[in-house]
C-alpha cells in the first residue's frame, strides 16, 4: 500500500506542488512522495449541504475522501484549503467608506494609520471566522478525525503589495479591478494576518502543526518581489520550493517529538 504525504488544498497548492516537482526533477525526491488532491470539482469540490436543517460536508465529497484514504497509508496529511479569504474580504477598498480603511488592532502592535477608516479587529476576525468555519474548517476538523498521521496546516501566502502588479494580473479578481480602488497594503497585511491567526488557532485545537508563510518570504508588508506568481495572490515556484522546505521540517520535528 502507497505511503505518500497527502495534501488537500486548492489554489495556493499550486507553488507546493511545483515545488515537490522542482524536487523531483533535481533527484531530491520521488514523484510518488507527494499525492495533491484539489478541492475544486466534483466529487472531491470542497462544499457543504443542509441536512434536516444541519450544515455538513457534502457526502460525494466525504465518500470520495473516504475511498481515497482507505487506499493508502498517508505518512502524513498537509491542508492548504481555501486561503484567499483575506483577499476577498479586503483586497479591494468598499466604495462606501469615507475614507481608506485600517484595523483597529492594538493587539498586534502595528501601527494605526492617520485619517483612516478604522475597522476594529473583531470584527474583522468574526467574519473571517465565519467565512473559514464555512466549509474550509469544517473539512480540516472532519479529515483530522480520520487519519493517524501527522497533520499539518500550512498559512496562506502574504498579501502582494505592488498595485501596478496586482492590476496587470488580475486573476479571478478582473470584474472588479476596473471599478473599485485596491485597499491600502497596511490594512491588507494585517487581514492577512488575522486569516493566519486563525489556521494557526485551528492548528492548535486539532493537535496538527502550523506552517506560515516563510518568514523570509516576506519584506515589509507583503510577499517579496521574486516569489510572486502571475496573479495578484499566489506565490511561485521559488515561493512553493521554500514552503515546502518548511513543511517538510516541520514533519520531520513531528516524527522526532512522536519517537521521543
Amino acid at each position: 500500500m502507497r505511503e505518500p504525504i497527502l495534501c488537500f488544498g486548492h489554489s495556493h497548492m499550486v507553488a507546493l506542488r511545483a515545488g515537490h516537482l522542482w524536487r523531483v526533477r533535481h533527484g531530491e525526491a520521488a514523484a510518488d512522495d507527494m499525492e495533491f488532491v484539489p478541492l475544486n470539482d466534483p466529487p472531491c469540490q470542497l462544499r457543504t449541504v443542509l441536512v434536516e436543517g444541519r450544515r455538513e460536508l457534502a457526502p460525494d465529497l466525504v465518500e470520495h475522501v473516504s475511498t481515497l484514504l482507505a487506499g493508502c497509508r498517508p505518512k502524513a496529511v498537509v491542508l492548504l484549503v481555501t486561503g484567499n479569504e483575506h483577499n476577498i474580504l479586503g483586497l479591494f477598498r468598499h466604495p462606501d467608506t469615507p475614507a481608506p480603511p485600517d484595523v483597529d488592532w492594538p493587539e498586534s502592535g502595528l501601527p494605526l494609520a492617520e485619517g483612516r477608516d478604522r475597522v476594529p479587529a473583531d470584527l474583522l476576525f468574526a467574519e473571517m471566522q465565519n467565512q473559514l468555519d464555512r466549509a474550509n474548517f469544517r473539512f480540516c476538523r472532519w479529515i483530522a478525525g480520520q487519519v493517524d498521521c501527522p497533520l499539518v496546516i500550512v498559512g496562506p501566502p502574504p498579501p502582494i503589495v505592488d498595485e501596478a502588479h496586482i492590476r496587470a494580473h488580475p486573476g479571478v479578481f478582473a470584474d472588479r479591478m476596473d471599478k473599485l480602488e485596491i485597499a491600502p497594503a497596511d490594512f491588507r497585511h494585517k487581514l492577512w494576518r488575522i486569516d493566519a491567526r486563525l489556521r494557526q488557532d485551528l492548528a492548535a485545537e486539532l493537535g496538527a502543526a502550523f506552517v506560515p508563510a516563510p518568514a523570509a518570504a516576506i519584506t515589509d508588508l507583503g510577499l517579496a518581489e521574486r516569489l510572486r506568481g502571475n496573479d495578484p495572490t499566489h506565490g511561485n515556484q521559488e515561493y512553493g520550493r521554500m514552503l515546502l522546505a518548511d513543511v517538510l521540517a516541520a514533519l520531520a520535528a513531528a516524527r522526532t517529538e512522536e519517537s521521543a
